[in-house]
């Protein structure tokens, strides 16, 4: 297997190349929001360095969202042509997921949080430290004080530490740590190293290797971005057509 890993959900694209002896190396772009000038170029570059070119790779995982809108097309635009062109299937990989793998070696519930706007966040929790991440919440759009709730009406046996990662921290990454401290007098929040908070296409490789052991894989056709929630663009059209009394046409 030769895995290419694709992730722009975030304001920095990065891409990942996994052989089959276990090798793993990655490029990251330097410029936020450049992803448009330089994934292509980063992947080559990347091929390249390992001595391959894009007919070598075998399967494309692409991290599918949530995140930026742009991001998350233009990654799975990319993934997809791609693939098409040299007829490889594709693992579309749940972007939170695999950010909880950043630092999975450090016991306790894994929550990325991906600032949303309008006070709201991107969020899950996985449970860490043995082996890969397992789901605890579903990935959705969360009020803060209600993914506080959530978080602290997970029960599980032993480390109660529960780490914070992802681009909403300097938002919102001290007041939901006092709301979830403030439940379980046992319970510790800390915050992710600032290498451990951001999305990167090594964890999205990590996690596509177990997706395809499952066969959770598909064909270029059939990949579908996750929102989790309408574009603020789309949002503002049905609010302006509902004032005017008029039904969007799908």
């Amino acid at each position: 297997m030769k895995l290419l890993a694709i992730e722009t959900t975030g304001p920095l694209a990065s891409v990942a190349f996994l052989t089959e002896d276990g090798s793993l190396r990655e490029k990251k772009s330097e410029q936020k929001l450049s992803h448009l000038q330089h994934l292509i170029p980063m992947i080559g570059a990347l091929l390249s360095d390992r001595g391959s070119d894009i007919n070598d790779v075998t399967h494309i995982a692409v991290s599918e969202g949530p995140g930026s809108f742009t991001g998350i097309r233009i990654g799975m635009a990319t993934a997809k042509a791609l693939a098409q062109i040299i007829r490889v299937p594709v693992v579309p990989v749940p972007t939170l997921k695999a950010m909880a793998r950043n630092s999975s070696d450090r016991p306790g519930i894994h929550c990325p949080i991906l600032d949303a706007r309008r006070n709201q966040i991107y969020a899950g929790a996985f449970l860490c430290g043995n082996g890969s991440p397992v789901r605890l919440l579903d990935d959705k759009a969360y009020e803060i004080e209600e993914f506080a709730d959530a978080v602290n009406r997970i029960r599980i046996d032993g480390n109660k530490t529960i780490v914070l990662l992802g681009d909403a921290i300097p938002v919102y990454g001290e007041v939901l740590s006092g709301l979830l401290r403030g439940v379980i007098v046992e319970q510790k929040v800390i915050l992710a190293e600032e290498a451990d908070r951001h999305q990167r296409a090594s964890s999205v490789a990590l996690e596509a290797v177990e997706m395809i052991a499952n066969g959770q894989m598909t064909d270029y056709l059939a990949v579908r971005p996750v929102y989790l929630r309408k574009a603020e663009a789309q949002r503002k059209l049905e609010e302006r057509l509902s004032s005017e009394g008029v039904s969007e046409t799908k």
